[in-house]
């Protein structure tokens, strides 16, 4: 037997919290591919300065989906292996190795993951609001 406990009600209600994100991440990563195509010669013009900022921007939009992509597939895997390990501290397991191992990995790695990713996508979010509302005011 170890020292490691959950509340597994808790820990459920985080996971359902988390999964919710998940949903909202998708759905920015989606309206970020929509900006990128809206990035187009007929917006920017054929000159060379706006074509260069247009095809910069582009990519930045590109990578910030890629980014946010990633975030989401990495906060759904963590999911999956919280919810296992509440599945086996249920089931009064929680003495074995898998329970140990993967509470200790998910441990270590969310502690240093969570908040950078967090920031990350808070950053990205903000970002997006930011492109969205410049993109509303510019003339048509």
């Amino acid at each position: 037997m170890s020292d490691v406990a959950i509340n597994p009600a808790e820990a459920a209600a985080a996971t359902e919290k988390l999964s919710a994100a998940t949903g909202d991440n998708e759905a920015t990563a989606e309206s970020v591919l929509t900006l990128a195509g809206a990035q187009t010669e007929t917006k920017w013009g054929t000159e060379s300065g706006p074509a260069a900022f247009r095809d910069s921007y582009s990519q930045i939009l590109n990578d910030s989906r890629t980014d946010v992509l990633e975030l989401t597939n990495q906060l759904s895997d963590f999911i999956t292996a919280m919810q296992k390990v509440i599945e086996e501290f249920e089931a009064g397991d929680s003495g074995s190795a898998t329970a140990q191992h993967l509470a200790a990995e998910k441990q270590n790695c969310a502690t240093e993951r969570d908040a950078a990713d967090q920031k990350r996508i808070a950053d990205i979010q903000r970002y997006l609001g930011r492109v969205m509302s410049d993109l509303i005011r510019l003339p048509r």
